[in-house]
């Protein structure tokens, strides 16, 4: 969960016994006056501890790993390990797939009760954005037709939502995503090994184009810009 490009909270899930998922979250960057008495780890302390548990782990599994890789990046914690990506596995398995987001794979494979899981988290949201006089999602435009101030969920996200609330809800989501590897898509590697390999070499690749940026050749780009302007 973020903050704008910030990391709010790390939520992991892992097996401790042979069906049983455990999963836990740690808040980091949660704001606003309820969450004031809340007790928050510093970001440098769990970004070295994430580090540790991701280096120590012969397999993470993610939802669409690219994102939190550059949420996690952000704070220190670079992933070169194995890995496996539930979206990605879910479209070797079956391209037809009705959705391929997290809630909608849980709903159908899982529980059917993840369908409707973040409703009472963003009817909170929505809530809290009207106290404070906020958009919940657009921005409005002024009668210049410049854009207003952020809306609520550009500026905080999940942020301000209460810390047990979102924990729930974050703990919900990577136990889901360790489920559906583990029982849903325990076997698609095997199966599609050339697509799944192929799709998380481009994502390593496109995270690093996305996080060092792309050389340019300045020199061609300024011989371009001055023969377009003397055709013009």
């Amino acid at each position: 969960m973020a903050l704008g490009a910030r990391v709010i909270g790390q939520a992991f899930a892992c097996f401790t016994g042979p069906t049983q998922i455990t999963a836990y979250y740690v808040p980091i960057r949660h704001v606003g006056g309820h969450n004031e008495c809340e007790p928050q780890l510093p970001v440098n302390l769990v970004s070295a501890v994430v580090q540790r548990v991701l280096d120590a782990a012969k397999l993470v599994i993610y939802v669409h790993a690219k994102f939190d890789w550059a949420q996690s990046r952000a704070d220190g914690v670079i992933f070169t390990g194995d890995f496996e990506d539930v979206t990605t596995l879910a479209t070797a398995e079956n391209e037809n797939e009705p959705a391929f987001a997290l809630k909608k794979l849980a709903a159908k494979y899982c529980t059917k009760d993840a369908a409707n899981e973040q409703d009472a988290l963003y009817d909170w949201m929505r809530k809290d954005a009207r106290k404070l006089g906020l958009p919940f999602r657009k921005r409005k435009k002024e009668q210049d037709g410049n854009l207003a101030e952020p809306a609520y969920m550009e500026r905080f996200a999940f942020a301000r939502t209460p810390i047990a609330a979102c924990g729930k809800y974050a703990c919900k989501d990577v136990f889901y995503t360790l489920f559906l590897k583990a029982f849903t898509y325990a076997h698609t590697k095997d199966r599609w090994a050339q697509v799944v390999n192929r799709e998380n070499a481009v994502a390593r690749i496109l995270h690093g184009m996305e996080w060092e940026g792309l050389e340019a050749d300045t020199q061609l780009i300024q011989i371009g810009r001055a023969s377009c302007r003397e055709r013009v």
